[in-house]
């Protein structure tokens, strides 16, 4: 059975702003470039039927943020942001007789 694992590598920058309802300024967060994410991810399901298996998803974040807000001044942060999921699942079923009895009959 061939698997594969995806490795993923980005490269961004991001801006975000907040008002309050009357559109008064309440804070800004801008990255300074380069934000790089790392991950990993594997979604193969088991090929066996009645076999279980783990399919995963990892990232890893880092960069440096501008921090602006109303009330708490301004700072320059580093951001580290690291996310794990994961999820066991059945093998796929391949249930031939029941998709056989699913087709149109020829007479």
């Amino acid at each position: 059975m061939a698997r594969a694992v995806d490795l993923t590598f980005d490269v961004t920058d991001y801006s975000y702003s907040e008002t309050d309802d009357n559109g008064n300024f309440q804070m800004t967060d801008d990255s300074k470039w380069p934000f790089l994410s790392l991950g990993v991810r594997d979604w193969d399901r088991p090929a066996e039927d009645g076999k279980f298996g783990l399919i995963y998803n990892g990232e890893a974040t880092y960069g440096h943020t501008h921090y602006h807000g109303r009330s708490a001044g301004t700072m320059m942060k580093r951001y580290y942001k690291g996310r794990l999921e994961g999820t066991l699942l059945p093998a796929q079923r391949h249930d031939h007789a029941l998709r056989r009895a699913r087709l149109p009959h020829r007479a």
